[in-house]
């Protein structure tokens, strides 16, 4: 591993230090690394990762815990201690880990699923290394992190069996398994991430629920939404949206990433439509186009993405139905 690379550390915390350490907190964060190591498995583990070279400003720390006061207690701790260090800290609790509530612990997995696949993945773009640390924590804290370890991390850290040591085990990154459910419930899947019922009456339960998506719904979804919307140009998820063959054969043209950009734009204009207005996006700015501005049979129009101009996709309503005609 190159240390000097940035690097996201996600570590699984618990509450093991608090039975090892007499320290305050404002005590423990100013402790040498020989006293972190032994009070903390977790700071053990990082302590053998940075060698002492701590001086990386471009890092970011995640801890990763289950939402109890001892458990925040440890964590407060470990977090003075690296910024202590100088480095960046971000506490993320799970909820729904100690209480025996399986829906609340679904809902606790899902969002973690959610932050995964929304700030790992921006991370992994930036070329920072993902790294993660199941050092502390409770067992299924450390399953979790396991679980997705091979779908968002580059490398998992482990200590030696005698504590001494550290391995680095790197991970392939694979992705995801679109699979048969993905393609076959699709529309479902993205009427679903803006807020759209979905209308489909069968869907599988390991994927849907009441509520919306499952951990393994959001799990799958989160890892491949943004290349699936990059193929190609999508069918509106409303029957209230239709895309003219003028604009159809504008956003053939577009490359790889802004057509995402596009197809998600799109769902969000779908939902806005079909909703009648109650569910608003800001990044969508739906408007009437000035009577002197209008071009062709268009009357509104709404952001599309930002690169050397301001793209805007414009169109018309006939009846309930809004036809979308330019990119202009």
């Amino acid at each position: 591993m190159d240390i000097a690379d940035p690097k996201m550390v996600v570590t699984a915390c618990g509450r093991q230090l608090l039975q090892v350490s007499n320290l305050s907190v404002s005590e423990f964060s100013i402790c040498d690394e020989a006293m972190a190591a032994r009070c903390s498995p977790e700071l053990k583990s990082l302590v053998q990762l940075y060698k002492g070279n701590w001086k990386s400003s471009a890092d970011k720390h995640v801890l990763l815990f289950s939402d109890t006061p001892d458990d925040r207690l440890a964590v407060e701790c470990i977090s003075g201690w690296l910024k202590h260090y100088g480095q960046f800290v971000e506490l993320l609790p799970v909820t729904g880990l100690t209480i025996g509530d399986s829906n609340a612990l679904d809902s606790g997995l899902k969002l973690f699923a959610h932050w995964c696949g929304h700030s790992l993945t921006n991370y992994r773009i930036n070329e920072f290394q993902i790294i993660f640390n199941p050092a502390g924590g409770s067992r299924l804290l450390n399953g979790i992190l396991q679980t997705l370890a091979p779908f968002y991390a580059t490398e998992s850290i482990y200590l030696t069996e005698d504590g001494e040591g550290l391995t680095c085990l790197s991970l392939p990154g694979i992705k995801a398994q679109e699979g048969v459910h993905l393609n076959r419930h699709f529309t479902a899947f993205r009427r679903e991430s803006v807020g759209l019922p979905m209308i489909e009456e069968k869907l599988p339960a390991r994927l849907f629920c009441s509520d919306g998506l499952t951990f393994f719904g959001e799990l799958l979804w989160d890892h491949n939404w943004r290349e699936k919307y990059g193929n190609s140009l999508l069918d509106p998820i409303s029957s209230r949206v239709i895309l003219s063959s003028t604009f159809s054969k504008q956003g053939e043209k577009i490359e790889r990433d802004r057509l995402g950009l596009l197809n998600e734009r799109l769902d969000q204009l779908s939902a806005f439509i079909e909703s009648n207005g109650s569910l608003a996006f800001p990044v969508l700015g739906f408007m009437e186009i000035p009577k002197e501005k209008q071009t062709g049979n268009c009357t509104h129009s709404c952001y599309g993405w930002v690169d050397n101009k301001m793209w805007r996709l414009a169109g018309f309503y006939k009846d309930e139905i809004f036809i979308v005609d330019q990119i202009v």
